[in-house]
């Protein structure tokens, strides 16, 4: 055997030790080769790949962004380099090394699979299923190209289409895991719990070390419908899995650390604990309602959080101290400070002091607002005896086909606005409301309270503070939710069932929320005259 069937041969086993999931052997003999002088781009471009599963894309990003210089045009190199870029968020350059992927070879199926990707994580769902046609038109018999499609149908609400899609996969390749997922979370959408968590089992039953992913994936999904289900203590113990580096979907950022996970056991003032943001700020503010309870175990608490935060946090919270979250993007999501000895993900503090719905009985209002702020916006709501202070808010400020089936319009709320005579409205709507507030005036014959000099997306001190002062929030599923509830504000709230009901008719999180949900084929505007009623006998 010559030197170079011998370098063949070793590249083979190379790569079986990547598709069999034994990372480190298979690095251990491309560096080996490069060592003796082998520089084929190949091997370096496998390093990347290496790189890429374990999660570690800064530094994938940086081996296919040189090997792309090398290989120029090559689709199977500018797909690597698309992926991690995506992982980055730098969807510009992954955009275009695909679309050079596919002007060099149109026929390139995972260029189109990857573009479809892409454009889901961008929100452009229409772009998506133009891209997953392409690639079904490449190869009309893939497995991967169906559930490509399902994906895409399901971010438009599709979702008996791409059910469809997934099942095709299915019958197309009956170890196809990822439709497997896929139809686990549309049955977890339409509130068959049971049934989704016989997928997400069935997933978990047939994977190995090759496919960590897939049971990662498959056990974050189930977490999520145990909890919906109320089997809080089961859905905990695989919460966790939602952190793992590939995961499309989970819980994000995915930091990395070099000290342990705090598992809730007590710790001395010279133990640092690092509490850290994860998820949109509702979701901070959902997880921060047990912050009480994990001051009483760990005597010296950092928490980084959304830096609106800050200001609130550390006013209602004098013995912790609060910063932004700060961590390095380009270097796996590492922290930039290095003054604690044990980390925990806000959402998992759930996990250590909710296991049981008696737990949520301890919740009470965290938030103390500003006392200026309060007493100025009592003087410009100013005093007028019998009257209601209402706040509302109808919608988020990030809408997509899926999200806005859970948001309304101010036209919807005529009921409201007419259920009685004696109510002030105040807007609690961020973002780009002015045109619909009018229009709602007008079409009502009301007035919807609003200030220009507040900024009601970045300005939380003013939103506490104004909340504080409503008689009753009235809102969709929005931050608005527990920027009201953590300040002790009575809070209705219209939503589609989640998991953040536990199984119940109430929102445990926070015991001032009154929960009105929607029946499986509802939009949350049906609540509506719900709302009305219950404000009709405040």
């Amino acid at each position: 055997m010559n030197k170079t069937q011998i370098s063949e041969k070793k590249f083979s086993n190379a790569i079986n030790f990547i598709k069999l999931g034994k990372l480190d052997a298979a690095q251990e003999i491309l560096h080996e080769m490069l060592s003796k002088g082998h520089t084929n781009a190949e091997i370096k471009s496998n390093l990347g790949v290496i790189e890429f599963k374990r999660g570690n894309y800064w530094e994938a990003y940086q081996i296919f962004l040189e090997i792309k210089e090398i290989l120029k045009n090559d689709p199977d190199v500018l797909n690597r380099f698309a992926l991690a870029a995506m992982h980055l968020q730098r969807y510009a350059e992954a955009e275009s090394a695909l679309k050079s992927a596919v002007e060099s070879n149109p026929s390139h199926f995972d260029s189109w699979i990857n573009l479809c990707t892409l454009a889901g994580f961008q929100g452009q769902d229409v772009k998506g299923l133009e891209y997953a046609m392409r690639a079904i038109a490449v190869r009309p018999t893939s497995a991967g190209a169906y559930v490509n499609l399902g994906a895409c149908l399901q971010a438009c609400n599709r979702m008996d289409d791409a059910e469809h899609a997934f099942e095709t996969a299915l019958l197309l390749d009956q170890n196809q895991l990822t439709a497997m997922i896929n139809l686990g979370v549309i049955a977890g959408i339409k509130n068959q719990n049971e049934k989704a968590i016989t997928y997400y089992d069935e997933v978990i039953n047939r994977t190995g070390p090759s496919l960590v992913a897939k049971e990662k994936e498959a056990k974050f999904y189930k977490s999520i419908s145990l909890l919906k289900i109320g089997q809080l203590r089961e859905g905990w113990q695989l919460y966790d899995a939602g952190f793992y580096p590939s995961l499309p979907q989970g819980r994000t950022p995915k930091r990395t650390f070099a000290v342990a996970q705090w598992d809730g056991r007590p710790l001395s003032v010279d133990e640092p604990l690092l509490i850290w943001k994860e998820q949109g700020v509702g979701d901070e503010l959902l997880f921060l309602s047990c912050l009480p309870e994990a001051e009483l175990q760990a005597k010296n608490i950092i928490v980084e959080c959304d830096h609106r935060l800050v200001s609130p946090l550390s006013r209602s919270f004098p013995g912790i101290r609060f910063r932004a979250q700060a961590f390095d993007k380009e270097n796996n999501f590492s922290p930039l400070f290095n003054d604690f000895l044990f980390h925990c993900p806000i959402g998992s503090m759930f996990g250590m002091f909710r296991q049981d719905l008696s737990d949520f009985d301890r919740a009470k209002k965290i938030i103390s607002p500003d006392t200026n702020l309060v007493d100025f916006y009592k003087r410009r709501i100013g005093a007028t005896p019998g009257r209601l202070k209402v706040g509302i808010c109808w919608r988020s400020g990030s809408l997509t086909t899926m999200r806005n089936l859970n948001y309304t319009s101010l036209s919807d709320w005529k009921d409201i606005f007419s259920c009685r005579d004696d109510i002030d409205f105040f807007n609690l709507q961020y973002g780009d409301f002015s045109e619909e507030v009018r229009n709602a005036n007008k079409q009502f014959g009301i007035h919807i309270n609003w200030w220009p000099d507040i900024n009601y997306k970045d300005s939380f001190e003013d939103l506490f503070a104004l909340s504080s002062l409503m008689d009753v929030v009235v809102t969709v599923g929005t931050a608005v939710t527990t920027i009201a509830a953590s300040v002790g504000t009575p809070t209705i709230l219209l939503a589609g069932k989640n998991w953040t009901s536990f199984g119940t008719e109430q929102y445990p999180a926070y015991p001032y929320v009154t929960l009105l949900q929607t029946s499986d084929d509802e939009p949350v505007s049906a609540l509506i005259p719900k709302a009305a009623d219950l404000l009709i006998n405040l």
